[in-house]
């Protein structure tokens, strides 16, 4: 947005403030206003006057592939997206429309996968109920006899003989 200089007084010409460079100061991919950094403008040295007006009222992003991860014999792109700030809001709600609906789909996924996994551990379930009522029944039908048996009078009866007379023989 600075090369040519629509007007070169408005810039120093070597400046080591960044705040001071027409790159920073007229940049459609810093500043989201669509006219640069209004800090950088009066009414004297305005946003018309000063930069470029190709990208007036222009929001842009800069896209960069290929160089994620360090590669470096990757294919790299560079692209410039620029679009106006209706245009930007629309595609940040498409976007977020779209990741929305993503996250539907997988919840729905999950949903689907969990409800099977729900049902394997329900018939699980049911099956080691069924066992664990079959080995309570034995149990308990064992401790039953063990019981009327321990609590017969008759066996109740000798073994109290039985102790008599081991009490008495020694």
């Amino acid at each position: 947005p600075c090369v040519p200089y629509k007007h070169p007084q408005c810039w120093k010409r070597m400046s080591k403030l960044l705040l001071e460079t027409c790159e920073h100061c007229c940049s459609p991919f810093i500043h989201k206003s669509g006219r640069g950094d209004p800090s950088c403008f009066d009414s004297v040295w305005t946003y018309e006057k000063c930069c470029q007006t190709d990208f007036q009222d222009l929001v842009c992003d800069l896209k960069r592939k290929g160089e994620e991860g360090g590669c470096v014999d990757c294919k790299k792109t560079v692209s410039y997206i620029c679009v106006t700030p209706p245009e930007k809001r629309l595609q940040e709600a498409q976007d977020n429309y779209n990741t929305k609906v993503d996250k539907y789909n997988e919840l729905q996924k999950d949903s689907v996968r969990l409800a099977k996994d729900n049902e394997v551990a329900r018939r699980d379930l049911e099956r080691k109920s069924a066992v664990y009522h079959v080995n309570y029944e034995d149990y308990d039908t064992k401790l039953r006899i063990w019981s009327v048996a321990f609590n017969n009078e008759s066996r109740l009866l000798s073994s109290g003989r039985l102790t008599q007379q081991d009490l008495t023989w020694n």
